[in-house]
């Protein structure tokens, strides 16, 4: 497809030219307003066009065949990456700090590393590479979805552990990995955030809540207890009173 007129349109924000074939992209260099593209399906074998497009926000490329993107080191406004299916070096993301969300399906990726930097990243779609170790992402504090399946992984338990402990993760997929016996039994069980374990750590909050809530009736009881007993005490010595005094010669 020829999408050389398209240079003139200097005033697009937003441009969906997807799954139309083989496309070379020199023309959009011009379109430097542009905030989002997606050009999903298509073969493209060289970006350099788009280092130009600096105010993108949200770029697609899945399936575009593309091999080399170290010119997106340049975006470093996008907060939205899709780079399915491309076999990629992902060492230049290391520059997209403001990145919420990363696809990186079938990309023959073996480890990640590279991700460290991005302490944005809310959601993670890793599934079908090769990885086999995913203690790097531990570092992604702000990380809520992470879709891993159908990876090398192993060590899964430990992994897993801390994610849970630290409430950190909200929706997780991991199955089809390399795990141990006890690594299998935790997958099974950590599939989403409807998991068992997710709901025993709602479950442990709300009970230290119920708790507290428990501690602080019972110590108002107390106290009013204590009001009573003193009270009852009180009343205890005016009866005493009122006994001597009609048991005394004056009241004879």
């Amino acid at each position: 497809m020829d999408i050389t007129p398209l240079q003139y349109l200097t005033k697009l924000t937003i441009l969906n030219i997807s799954n139309c074939g083989t496309l070379q992209l020199g023309s959009l260099s011009t379109l430097i307003n542009l905030k989002e593209l997606y050009l999903l399906g298509n073969k493209i074998e060289d970006i350099t066009a788009l280092q130009y497009l600096i105010e993108l926000t949200i770029l697609d490329l899945c399936g575009c065949e593309v091999s080399n993107v170290d010119i997106l080191k340049s975006l470093v406004k996008i907060k939205e990456l899709y780079l399915n299916q491309n076999n990629i070096d992902i060492t230049p993301l290391q520059y997209l700090t403001q990145l919420t969300k990363l696809q990186l399906q079938k990309c023959g990726l073996k480890s990640v590393e590279a991700l460290i930097p991005l302490q944005n990243l809310k959601e993670l779609d890793l599934s079908s590479n090769q990885i086999v170790y995913l203690q790097p992402l531990e570092l992604l504090k702000q990380l809520k979805a992470l879709k891993m399946h159908n990876n090398k992984v192993i060590q899964l338990y430990s992994y897993f552990t801390k994610l849970y402990q630290s409430y950190q993760i909200q929706h997780l997929l991991a199955d089809q990995n390399q795990p141990t016996a006890q690594d299998i039994i935790l997958a099974n069980i950590l599939r989403d955030v409807n998991s068992p374990v997710t709901q025993l750590n709602s479950i442990n909050r709300r009970f230290h809540a119920f708790k507290k809530s428990i501690l602080g009736r019972k110590n108002s009881i107390n106290e009013r207890m204590k009001e009573q007993e003193a009270s009852m005490v009180q009343f205890t010595g005016k009866v005493v009173q009122l006994f001597y005094y009609f048991s005394s010669e004056n009241y004879q």
